[in-house]
């Protein structure tokens, strides 16, 4: 989130359109609700002060999380629905032909996804985790990976990280996920499971002697996906 109120202004009265990608959840209990909390001062003078008044200047902005939309347009805001797809040049991760890691994951910790990625520890598997490393090191630990995680935040905010499976994608790694909402579009380029089955998919896929065939396969599907395609759409009128 945007930090402060003087860098946004700086934006809005730059003279420049800008449009904003919408990733934080809106629902109640999440941002929104959160930043209405007196008794989070800082979250709510971050809210208030810098990331509403971002949204408001924007041109265009652009969400991800379909259950965002209407609460983002009941604030007047211009909100269309869009997901992401292969770029060409985000393939920037030159994967390792011997990989240490057994399991990665990138992203906040949560408790749900805690406890996801203890099970998997107590199996006694190499497990990494890493949030906001620079990307230089986090594409580091990617590309020395034989498994790349998806977790849902929780099981409440369970809408599917697809810009984190779109990335691992887009950069030929393989890419087991806990089953979320709406993610047909996007399903035969990962495997997926429920929570329940989470863990044992995990185990079968590392296990797999197809286990590359299938990294190729995913990725191959997914370079049929162009970005461009998605973008055309949102930037009609624009």
């Amino acid at each position: 989130m945007v930090e402060d109120s003087q860098t946004v202004a700086s934006i809005r009265n730059g003279g420049i359109k800008y449009i904003v990608l919408q990733s934080e959840i809106f629902k109640s209990g999440t941002l929104k609700a959160a930043a209405a909390n007196a008794d989070n001062e800082r979250l709510k003078k971050r809210f208030e002060e810098a990331y509403l008044p971002l949204l408001q200047g924007a041109s265009a902005i652009w969400e991800g999380v379909s259950d965002n939309l209407t609460e983002l347009e009941s604030l007047g805001l211009p909100t269309r629905f869009y997901v992401g797809g292969y770029v060409p040049e985000l393939e920037e991760v030159s994967l390792k032909q011997e990989r240490d890691i057994d399991f990665l994951f990138y992203g906040s910790r949560t408790p749900h996804r805690n406890n996801m990625l203890m099970q998997l520890e107590k199996l006694g598997f190499n497990v990494k985790y890493d949030f906001d490393s620079p990307s230089l090191y986090r594409n580091d630990l990617i590309a020395r990976s034989k498994v790349n995680l998806s977790i849902a935040q929780s099981e409440e905010f369970s809408h599917l990280p697809w810009g984190r499976i779109t990335y691992l994608l887009n950069n030929r790694c393989l890419v087991v996920g806990e089953a979320c909402r709406e993610q047909e579009w996007l399903e035969n380029c990962f495997l997926h499971a429920s929570t329940q089955d989470w863990l044992s998919l995990c185990q079968q896929t590392l296990m797999n002697p197809a286990r590359e065939e299938i990294r190729m396969e995913h990725y191959e599907r997914f370079r049929k996906m162009p970005m461009t395609h998605q973008l055309e759409p949102l930037l009609e009128g624009m």
